[in-house]
């Protein structure tokens, strides 16, 4: 198995104070495959996608994401992050 991501978040400051505020934004490019030797990398499978998160209380997001891979896409809503 091969895989990686990389994934960029920001939560926008506030203007007036300059402090963290509640929104942000993710984007990321990730892919993978399942081989048996590093020269067959013939099923490799890309995904990308971008997010906005609003900080309900710390550490707990509400995210909506817009994810798209090789044949497939779609929306998701959820009310925490993965990390």
């Amino acid at each position: 198995m091969i895989y990686f991501i990389g994934e960029y978040r920001h939560m926008f400051k506030k203007r007036a104070t300059g402090e963290r505020g509640k929104h942000g934004f993710v984007a990321w490019l990730a892919g993978g495959s399942i081989l048996e030797d590093v020269t067959q990398i013939n099923n490799f499978l890309p995904n990308f996608g971008i997010g906005y998160r609003f900080a309900v209380q710390p550490r707990m997001n509400v995210r909506f994401d817009f994810g798209a891979g090789r044949d497939n896409f779609g929306f998701y809503f959820n009310f925490t992050e993965a990390f």
